[in-house]
């Protein structure tokens, strides 16, 4: 691999790079605007926590980001992906803060990027933008969201230290359903996926998890997934690995679990209201230690 480290000038700079396994680190001086462009057919690898005006990936390129520290990031003005590049963020987030252009149509264009790499076959094998850790670690994927909270106020004010506005969008590797991109599952995760079920969301944050384009039991099974994942264990690792199956659970209602007892709610009617839907859906969720509190065991419901 050939590494190469660049301090570019106060004006606009173009770097391309056109040579397979090259390691860029790249920065520019203050005012000024970096664009890097890898071309066609070539494979590249960035250094962590870069910041440029744009990155365009033309056909069947592909970058791999560096690992990191936990905030590294690839902070960009625009990116410009071709359908057949692919950009591995391995476990940095993606930062782009548009310079044109809304950010919700930047949100829509790179959740269609993640969307194209994460429902490949296998998972996360796809061109677009991906994750090498996604794809060997089943509760995590990445969350594209616009960082923008029900307040007005920003979902994640900065990043190692650098502040982020609301018109940034962000890709991070976390927990699936992770809707404030705080490291946990926890109750606001579950309202957000249950706001979106309900509502017809169509967006990450809203509980599409797997970018099929609306929120369904596959989201379900993923955030509960996640969810056990942050007790570990080898009792829950085995509940995570163990086959779903479906089970009636009362009229309008379905449910699903494995055979190691773990239990997640497949479908609820959408008239019910949010809170009373989002205590039944705890019910079945609060897996903590068995001293503290047990799950329902839904098999006896089969045989009702």
């Amino acid at each position: 691999m050939y590494s190469l480290r660049l301090l570019t000038g106060t004006g606009d700079n173009s770097v391309w790079v056109q040579s397979d396994w090259l390691l860029l680190d790249a920065s520019f001086q203050t005012p000024g605007s970096l664009d890097v462009i890898v071309t066609a057919g070539v494979s590249a690898y960035f250094a962590a926590s870069q910041t440029w005006s744009t990155l365009t990936m033309n056909d069947y390129s592909s970058a791999l980001i560096q690992p990191g520290a936990a905030d590294s990031r690839l902070r960009l003005g625009e990116l410009f992906l071709a359908d057949t590049a692919t950009l591995d963020l391995f476990t940095n987030a993606l930062i782009v803060e548009p310079v044109a252009g809304s950010p919700d149509d930047v949100l829509a264009a790179l959740s269609s990027a993640v969307a194209r790499a994460r429902n490949a076959e296998p998972l996360w094998s796809g061109a677009g933008i991906t994750s090498s850790v996604a794809s060997w670690t089943p509760w995590m994927g990445l969350a594209a969201v616009r960082n923008l909270g029900a307040d007005g106020l920003p979902i994640r004010p900065d990043l190692g230290g650098e502040p982020l506005s609301t018109n940034c969008v962000i890709v991070a590797l976390t927990l699936n359903g992770d809707a404030d991109l705080d490291g946990d599952i926890d109750a606001d995760d579950y309202f957000h996926i249950d706001q979106g079920f309900i509502n017809g969301g169509s967006t990450c944050r809203a509980g599409d998890l797997d970018y099929s384009g609306s929120v369904d039991a596959d989201d379900y099974y993923l955030i509960d997934a996640a969810f056990m994942s942050q007790f570990g264990g080898s009792e829950k690792a085995a509940m995570r690995a163990a086959p779903m199956q479906t089970i009636p659970v009362g009229a309008g209602n379905s449910a699903r679990y494995s055979t190691g007892g773990f239990s997640t709610a497949a479908q609820m009617p959408a008239a019910m209201s949010p809170d009373t839907r989002r205590e039944s859906l705890w019910s079945t969720r609060r897996i903590f230690d068995d001293e503290t509190e047990t799950v329902p065991d839904l098999r006896e419901d089969e045989t009702a």
